[in-house]
């Protein structure tokens, strides 16, 4: 395996990032709620906005509900310039979204 291009998934996933109690009851708003939970984008709510709108807009090409209630949303490059590596934030919520 190529060293250079692998990825270390917990140097990209800080207990910081952890969210074990989301509490939003739409997709939408459990999207926001990780995206402000987010410690690089503390006090950039231009770069929080820009993330919703990428992750939102990567939700209408096709959903990212892999099934069994696990989706995996994500945006390429849209926070290029604004963060040096990528991002990766954990969310449970203990009843599922519909």
């Amino acid at each position: 395996m190529n060293t250079a291009s692998s990825v270390v998934i917990s140097e990209l996933l800080s207990p910081a990032r952890i969210q074990l109690d989301l509490r939003s009851s739409t997709r939408d708003e459990v999207l926001r709620e990780l995206v402000e939970h987010i410690p690089e984008l503390a006090g950039q709510p231009e770069a929080r906005e820009t993330l919703l709108r990428a992750l939102h807009e990567r939700e209408q090409l096709h959903s990212t509900g892999i099934g069994d209630g696990i989706a995996l949303p994500h945006a390429r490059n849209a926070l290029v310039g604004l963060v040096d590596k990528p991002i990766i934030v954990f969310g449970r919520h203990a009843h599922g979204i519909p």
